[in-house]
């Protein structure tokens, strides 16, 4: 995992299937119930965002910021998304395209 990732999840339908957390922070995702507000929340994010592509066209990624660190929603599919928590001062299209780049992922 790269280190500027805190957490990565992959979110089938509105259950997170797989996550991995840096040993940096607590493992927040190891709560069953904060994984399932989780996956809610990146569903919702997603649909919003799907919502709005006949406006601006298809959607890659959706960035959160909040004071210290950056959320980032990227649909797989119509109900797969990869989760991901980042530091702030992270360049989140620059890992996005190294994200892609290994594991054949086209935008």
């Amino acid at each position: 995992m790269d280190p500027a990732t805190r957490v990565a999840a992959i979110l089938e339908d509105t259950q997170i299937s797989g996550f991995a957390a840096s040993a940096r922070i607590a493992n927040v995702l190891a709560q069953s119930d904060f994984r399932e507000k989780m996956g809610y929340w990146m569903r919702i994010v997603t649909e919003i965002g799907r919502q709005n592509e006949p406006l601006f066209g298809g959607l890659d990624s959706i960035t959160f910021m909040f004071g210290r660190l950056k959320l980032v929603t990227v649909p797989l599919s119509p109900s797969r998304s990869l989760g991901l928590s980042l530091e702030k001062s992270t360049n989140a299209d620059f890992l996005l395209a190294k994200i892609r780049s290994a594991v054949n992922l086209t935008s």
